[in-house]
């Protein structure tokens, strides 16, 4: 668990949302020469994600890093294992 550097981003119906210190986790993360990708498992059917969850660590590792940084979404359904990559659009500065 980390907590976030200062950032902000922009929704739909709301512009610079400020960010500071919020606790994250990954359940997994893995690091090559270029790239890190930040990993979200579920172990049933999952209806509904709370994007902060895929967000908060991707511009959390963003801030510290140069490297491209992939973010999965992984979940795990009876027999089938789903693999989903979030992309988000690039962010306001501070």
């Amino acid at each position: 668990r980390k907590y976030t550097p200062e950032f902000c981003f922009d929704t739909n119906l709301y512009k610079n949302i400020v960010v500071q210190s919020v606790q994250t986790e990954v359940d997994s993360g893995f690091e090559g020469r270029d790239k890190i990708v930040l990993v979200e498992a579920k172990n049933s059917y999952t209806k509904n994600v709370i994007i902060r969850q895929l967000y908060y660590p991707m511009r959390q590792w963003y801030i510290y890093t140069q490297k491209e940084i992939i973010t999965l979404f992984f979940e795990k359904r009876g027999d089938e294992f789903l693999i989903w990559e979030y992309c988000f659009k690039k962010e306001c500065k501070i």
